[in-house]
């Protein structure tokens, strides 16, 4: 017969280990999304790979984060062999809370900006600014609905922002629709400022969190990381933690939706 939850505590207790030394690590996954998760010397690492480490490690829990592309990462997610995403939305209409139970404290806000090359400066002011222009987005995200449903321009998915920012650079779409925090990052790191600027209309506002398997039985689970990451948010470790990775507030706020 399988030990319960609490008869594993008290083994782990007999043996004269910590109470959360039987509890396995949480597989994790993560998309590559710098600063915010990126390989390092062949380990996740990055803002929200750090953040999450640190709230779990304050609730007894370790994780094993492992960088996917994010088509992959919902398929294992599916599949089963994940206890959870980190860096995903609701979804338009909520229709994720079936598979993955969400903390009440988002990660961070999030919004993105159409970035442009500079000889061809572009300003937003309404989805018809997009007419006849190529735009790059991010495969198997969830954009606005009316965003995705227009007609009179196309949408070129790449694996990653980067990439996105890539085919801008070598002219092969108009603009770039790329999260804020991660635009602004790869233009300072690869020194693309020369060539490509973002316009300052926020796009899509939303949330990203860490997302937990409800088939894994992590609904609690989830209610508990939401609590410690608010009381972690309000620590000056938190604001510590966003400048070492170059991370202005602004870029990770909850805008109005």
């Amino acid at each position: 017969m399988p030990l319960s939850r609490r008869q594993t505590l008290a083994c782990g207790a007999a043996l004269g280990l910590p109470a959360h030394a039987a509890l396995a690590p949480l597989q994790l996954a993560a998309e590559v999304f710098p600063p915010f998760s990126q390989q390092v010397e062949g380990r996740a690492e990055g803002l929200d790979c750090e953040l999450v480490r640190a709230v779990l490690g304050g609730l007894g829990r370790s994780a094993e984060i492992q960088l996917l592309p994010w088509k992959r990462a919902l398929l294992e997610l599916e599949r089963g062999s994940l206890d959870g995403v980190i860096g995903i939305s609701r979804g338009n209409l909520n229709e994720r809370e079936e598979v993955l139970a969400f903390p009440d404290e988002p990660l961070a806000g999030s919004h993105s900006h159409f970035f442009f090359r500079r000889d061809q400066p572009f300003a937003f002011d309404g989805l018809f600014t997009l007419k006849g222009r190529s735009v790059a987005v991010l495969a198997g995200y969830q954009y606005p609905p009316d965003f995705m449903a227009a007609a009179y321009f196309t949408r070129e998915p790449s694996a990653t922002h980067e990439q996105s920012l890539r085919k801008l650079l070598a002219r092969r779409v108009d603009l770039a629709l790329v999260h804020a925090g991660v635009g602004e990052h790869l233009l300072q790191r690869e020194g693309w400022q020369r060539e490509l600027a973002a316009d300052q209309t926020p796009i899509a506002p939303g949330r990203l969190y860490v997302g937990f398997a409800r088939q894994r039985g992590h609904t609690q689970l989830a209610q508990r990381f939401g609590e410690a990451l608010r009381r972690y948010k309000a620590q000056p470790a938190y604001h510590a933690l966003l400048a070492r990775y170059g991370v202005r507030p602004e870029n990770v706020q909850t805008l109005p939706a």
